[in-house]
């Protein structure tokens, strides 16, 4: 239903990464994941929590779902700050395609 699409610069139009909705078949369930991938000269610029906020949005507003999570490994401070931004808490910890990470959700 969804996937990852480029992310643009709104002033050049040039590539900044990709941000999108990802369907996830975790061991609880079905879940829908954001996700963003920043190329590193565009990092620490709060398109990250644009683009979560973006897509947080999105999918209260147009699917009417009522959370979203999403998967960061455990020491990645950076997009552990986004999701604190984007309203997101700590919900658990597991190993997921061979690292740790915490899976955070808000509730929409």
């Amino acid at each position: 239903m969804f996937d990852q699409l480029a992310a643009l610069d709104k002033k050049t139009g040039k590539l900044v990464g990709v941000g999108g909705i990802i369907f996830r078949d975790l061991e609880a369930g079905g879940e829908n994941e954001i996700t963003y991938s920043l190329l590193q000269e565009h990092w620490g610029k709060g398109l990250g929590t644009e683009l979560a906020n973006h897509f947080r949005d999105y999918l209260k507003n147009v699917f009417g779902l009522d959370s979203v999570i999403s998967i960061i490994h455990v020491e990645n401070e950076a997009s552990i700050n986004v999701a604190k931004k984007n309203s997101m808490v700590v919900e658990t910890e597991f190993e997921f395609m061979e690292m740790p990470v915490a899976v955070y959700r808000a509730t929409l």
